[in-house]
């Protein structure tokens, strides 16, 4: 199973979006994960978080406080 999600750096504010069957990524507070049965359909839903309309979808969550 792959996820796709998007980690916050409380610190600095930087937010970083990718893919991995692993999820622990350190200091990086997890904001949200979506899972995907295949790397080829993570990989799609990552580049589309990655766009502009993806960042604003992100951004929605974080001043929700999702």
């Amino acid at each position: 199973m792959y996820n796709v999600y998007v980690i916050n750096n409380p610190e600095n504010g930087k937010i970083y979006i990718g893919q991995t069957t692993n999820k622990n990524k350190g200091v990086w507070q997890l904001i949200y994960l979506e899972k995907y049965p295949n790397r080829k359909t993570a990989i799609l839903r990552e580049k589309q978080l990655k766009s502009y309309q993806g960042r604003k979808f992100i951004r929605r969550l974080i001043d929700m406080g999702v």
